[in-house]
């Protein structure tokens, strides 16, 4: 399983959101095509959801449904506060998990089915990475560029799966000598 992205993605995603706790951004909305059909949520409550679900990778990968005994309440306060220092201790604990995991043809028990452990991990990587670029949007900040990179590789396949079923929206067309981040925006449904 690819750990060392998810790794990335994870710590990338601590400090956007503790560089938004530090500028005063946590309450302003993410970009608004981050959300395909609906209101973008703020950066506080997309640090609250993945919060909750870093908080479940060792449970999710242990094979165990969903609803036995949940590491977190849904409605828990998992950030604090100081939500990147909780985010990146949440982060390492879920690629603790990731790495120790032995069989990645396993299955985990997810809301929307069950996947082997491999997608598992793909999904969240794109999920915590692409978060990362969202709140780097809000900050104005620049994501590292080894995200970027390795962001573009992992999601190339599988974009026009995840269009689909609505977690991107529409491809954002791109020059294709853009600089590599407006072409992954472009990629995610994003404009650059």
């Amino acid at each position: 399983m690819k750990d060392e992205l998810l790794a990335t993605a994870a710590r990338s995603l601590a400090a956007a959101v503790a560089s938004a706790a530090r500028g005063g951004h946590l309450d302003e909305p993410l970009p608004a095509d981050s959300m395909p059909g609906g209101a973008p949520p703020t950066v506080r409550e997309g640090a609250r959801g993945a919060a909750y679900d870093l908080a479940f990778v060792p449970h999710t990968l242990s094979g165990r449904p969903l609803d036995d005994d949940p590491p977190a309440a849904k409605d828990a306060d998992l950030l604090g506060d100081d939500p990147g220092g909780a985010l990146s201790a949440l982060a390492e604990r879920a690629v603790a998990a990731v790495r120790a995991h032995e069989d990645p043809a396993s299955t985990t028990h997810l809301s929307y089915g069950d996947l082997p452990a491999q997608y598992y991990v793909r999904d969240i990587t794109g999920y915590y990475g692409v978060l990362a670029l969202d709140v780097c949007a809000v900050t104005g900040e620049e994501p590292p560029e080894d995200l970027v990179e390795g962001l573009w590789e992992h999601l190339l396949p599988f974009a026009e799966d995840w269009r689909v079923i609505g977690v991107f929206g529409p491809r954002v067309e791109v020059a294709d000598d853009a600089p590599l981040l407006d072409r992954l925006r472009g990629l995610t449904g994003r404009r650059p």
